[in-house]
């Protein structure tokens, strides 16, 4: 029986096909098209489009669809979106190179596009802590289907921890030759080097290394309530007792902050006036709430009171982070060998 039910939707699915080709006709090529009016730079993000083009006009956006595949250098698609390298390994990072593959059947059509930077808007330097992510929230509760009795909510989830801020050191000078200011950043905690270059258009650079915050505790769940006693076809059920409300989750800790110290060629002093950063320490995570407790059932005349449960327990709050050495600005000759 399976095996006719697939044959049918293998064979509807064909006529489908086969219809939309005839009346769009075979695929000829497609494009990729993205908003030029966008800033293109590091860590910057571009939405984008893909679309084929079939022998009688016809257009279709294949952005998300299965059939389409990437290849991209200099970044990384996420969704409808080309998001630019933050963290460049050379400075030779200066576009984003972009191969669309659409294949359907034996058709495979492929497109490639160069998107040059443009070194428009804020560069923003960023080397924060991860936020900690939240913790879920405990499952509320009934009537358990075999006990008379409510179950008990579920314990909220505890939040994670945020990371810790980066300490970093950059240094900026002006290449002459080719009229572009470089940026060497050496993190110091992964002991990697990364460089970016921009251009005087007055947009501002920032070096950020706060801390991440810390994730809020799931709040525990509300139990459930007893059920009620009851007599039928001379049976009597007695009634339950109410469920324990579950425990909210604690907050996660706050990162501790991170330093920057910026250096600055006299070649690039001009910079110095749209030159800022960031060094603050995370906010923890919010203690998750307690649960309710279950209400017991009414019993009958006669009958010994049934047990309301328990309320859970509130989380803990997170601990704050600790400040780190902030941010130190200063011009000073250094030798250029990178």
């Amino acid at each position: 029986m399976l095996g006719r039910l697939f044959f049918i939707s293998f064979l509807f699915t064909l006529i489908l096909s086969s219809c939309g080709t005839a009346r769009l006709g075979a695929p000829q090529e497609i494009s990729i098209k993205y908003d030029t009016k966008k800033d293109v730079h590091y860590g910057k993000t571009i939405p984008f489009s893909v679309y084929v083009k079939y022998e009688k006009g016809a257009t279709k956006d294949v952005t998300k669809k299965s059939e389409t595949t990437y290849v991209i250098e200099g970044g990384r698609i996420s969704g409808e979106q080309i998001i630019v390298e933050d963290r460049p390994l050379s400075f030779e990072v200066d576009k984003v190179v972009v191969k669309a593959t659409y294949t359907l059947k034996d058709e495979k059509l492929e497109k490639t596009i160069t998107i040059p930077f443009n070194y428009k808007g804020d560069l923003i330097i960023d080397f924060s802590g991860e936020d900690g992510m939240d913790g879920e929230d405990g499952k509320n509760r009934g009537s358990a289907l075999l006990s008379r009795d409510g179950k008990d909510g579920d314990d909220g989830g505890d939040g994670e921890n945020g990371g810790d801020g980066n300490t970093i050191s950059a240094y900026i000078y002006k290449d002459t030759i080719n009229h572009f200011y470089k940026i060497k950043v050496s993190n110091i905690d992964d002991g990697k080097n990364y460089y970016y270059k921009t251009k005087d258009f007055s947009h501002k650079i920032k070096f950020l290394a706060d801390a991440g915050h810390g994730g809020d505790g799931g709040d525990g769940g509300n139990a459930g309530d007893g059920k009620d006693a009851k007599v039928k076809e001379d049976k009597t059920k007695d009634a339950g007792d109410g469920g324990d409300g579950g425990n909210g989750g604690n907050g996660g800790n706050a990162g501790n902050a991170g330093s920057v110290f910026v250096f600055i060629h006299p070649s690039a002093y001009s910079l110095k006036e749209i030159i800022s950063g960031s060094s603050n320490p995370g906010i923890p995570g919010v203690a998750g709430t307690a649960g309710e407790a279950g209400v017991a059932g009414t019993v009958l005349e006669g009958q010994e009171y049934k047990q309301d449960g328990v309320p859970g327990v509130p989380g803990f709050a997170g601990v704050h982070g600790s400040v780190g050495s902030g941010v130190m600005i200063s011009v000073e000759d250094f030798d250029i060998d990178f």
